[in-house]
């Protein structure tokens, strides 16, 4: 579309055959204009990690936190959360938590139950700790999004500033490079057809296209894989492992239906009785209410504790919340966003059989083992990638999701979440045991999706690391 790239990835044998559908921003903004608006910085220990095993200088916790702060406007900030958060930056957070919404009593009980279940409850899960269970901070002010674009090029003057022009409806097809191997320039085809024109550079050339674009990119200029660009006639300058080591989240849907008279506020299926109006008036008229924030209203990071699995390299789990069922998606949304077709031997892959009243947990594989790539279909910039994920390859990863699972049937057994709840929702056409270990893997194959988080393909690293590109 005009806003989206939309690639699709190769096959996926390990999540049930499926392609799945990735997103990618195509306008001003990148993805932060088209993405779910969630604020999350990422586990200290991310940081930390990347800095003292993966020696990374200069990417431990403490550094990167300045910038952090420097970027954020955190709306509301107490004198307490000043330590970890900025105010007055280009970027809006709210608080969801400390506003009102029709769920959000039942946000309160579901975050309450993660407190019951092991997971404490947290004010702050982009604070020193990222492990907690709490409602979300969100990328939003005043019921409107406040992406990259609007933070950082709109609202602070940029655009007027006389060293800085944006081209758009344009695309840069190659980097170009001098005799000594440095980058010169890049070459920006205007218009479909149009022979590609050099645009010099005085200084430097920043590459920053994303986890896909950028090893595109490096690959048509002539750095990437030698064997690889070979096969596509393209000189190859410098011999790195350019679009390898691709990792993405994936989340998957646990529902629990209401009890019969139970109601959590909102029930999207049923617009005219099911508070749907109400929110709609609500944000329109005062960017208020449900509809002012995305709809994940509750997160919980957490570790799965398996073997083999160390704790000091962040959390490996989170679980986002709905207040609701997916209802209300219909079956061409389904698909067309997630790559999931109606199929008569997968029976939650009919969305009419998903129960209207119901509450849905998303739980999330946050450090996959298993590593895909990108590569060139040819040489030809206006041709997509061919991105291979290849998801749950690693066994380890599919553990990780089976303990997820049964930390979300946990905590939707503790009060007082369990009062409002039955049972998960079972799949009558599975031939495993419900509950059992390969019942879950089979779901978990069935029904997993994207989060939209593709990174590591042009990885960072010190001279030694054969894995580093940059």
């Amino acid at each position: 579309t005009d806003l989206d790239w939309a690639y699709r990835t190769t096959v996926q044998p390990e999540t049930d055959d499926r392609v799945s559908h990735w997103p990618r921003g195509k306008c001003l903004g990148g993805s932060s204009s088209i993405n779910y608006m969630m604020y999350v910085r990422g586990d200290p220990r991310n940081y930390d990690d990347w800095a003292h095993r993966q020696g990374c200088t200069g990417w431990k916790y403490e550094d990167v936190l300045p910038f952090f702060k420097k970027s954020e406007n955190l709306l509301g900030a107490s004198s307490s959360e000043l330590e970890c958060h900025g105010v007055g930056g280009p970027l809006h957070v709210t608080k969801m938590a400390e506003h009102d919404f029709q769920t959000k009593e039942t946000c309160k009980r579901w975050v309450k139950a993660c407190d019951a279940a092991g997971i404490p409850e947290t004010k702050d899960y982009n604070g020193r700790s990222q492990t907690g269970a709490s409602i979300p901070q969100h990328n939003v002010r005043n019921g409107v999004r406040c992406d990259t674009a609007s933070a950082f090029l709109f609202s602070t003057g940029a655009l007027k500033r006389p060293n800085l022009n944006v081209i758009t409806n344009s695309t840069a097809v190659r980097v170009a490079f001098n005799s000594s191997n440095r980058a010169s320039g890049v070459y920006v085809r205007w218009s479909v057809g149009e022979q590609p024109t050099l645009v010099k550079a005085t200084r430097e050339v920043v590459l920053s296209c994303g986890a896909i674009g950028t090893p595109q990119l490096l690959m048509l200029s002539g750095i990437g894989p030698k064997d690889h660009l070979k096969e596509h006639g393209i000189e190859c300058l410098q011999d790195l492992p350019v679009g390898e080591n691709l990792q993405d989240h994936l989340f998957w849907n646990v529902l629990f239906p209401l009890r019969p008279g139970m109601n959590t506020g909102l029930t999207p299926s049923r617009p005219l009785t099911g508070g749907v109006l109400s929110a709609l008036v609500r944000h329109l008229l005062f960017g208020t209410g449900t509809f002012a924030f995305p709809w994940l209203q509750g997160t919980a990071f957490t570790h799965s504790r398996l073997p083999g699995l160390e704790e000091t390299q962040g959390n490996d789990v989170q679980i986002h919340f709905l207040a609701f069922s997916s209802g209300g998606v219909d079956q061409d949304t389904l698909e067309r966003n997630f790559g999931i077709k109606k199929r008569p031997d997968r029976y939650f892959s009919d969305v009419s059989r998903i129960p209207p009243k119901a509450i849905a947990f998303l739980p999330t594989l946050l450090l996959p083992c298993s590593r895909g790539y990108v590569k060139l279909a040819s040489a030809d910039p206006a041709h997509p990638p061919i991105i291979d994920p290849r998801y749950l390859t690693d066994p380890r990863d599919l553990e990780v999701c089976v303990e997820a699972t049964r930390l979300c049937h946990r905590i939707a057994a503790m009060p007082p979440l369990s009062s409002m709840v039955e049972g998960p929702l079972v799949d009558p056409s599975s031939d495993h045991e419900p509950g059992s270990d390969d019942y879950i893997r089979e779901q978990v194959r069935r029904s997993c999706v994207t989060v939209y988080h593709p990174v590591g393909t042009a990885k960072m690293g010190p001279s030694h690391d054969a894995a580093a590109v940059v």
